[in-house]
């Protein structure tokens, strides 16, 4: 599961519930530092990544970098990127 800026909040919350029910966990944002905190709060299976919802460069450069994505969980800027997905 994919969770677009899910280091806080509803988001991370959404990526804990994810990862305690079995889920493959990625999560990203633009705050690197955030996305450390909550990567340390998860298990060694998720990952972080940084991400720019503005930069359609850094949102084709993120979902070329995942194999498989099930789900997509966003609650970030979704008006934007509702624009490149």
């Amino acid at each position: 599961m994919l969770t677009i800026g899910g280091a806080t909040g509803m988001g991370f919350a959404t990526a804990k519930l994810a990862e305690n029910l079995g889920a493959r966990v990625y999560i990203d944002g633009h705050n690197k530092d955030k996305n450390k905190r909550a990567l340390a709060q998860l298990s060694n299976t998720a990952h972080g990544y940084y991400l720019d919802v503005i930069n359609p460069k850094s949102i084709k450069e993120l979902f070329d970098s995942l194999e498989r994505i099930d789900h997509i969980f966003i609650t970030a800027a979704p008006e934007i990127l509702r624009m490149h997905l």
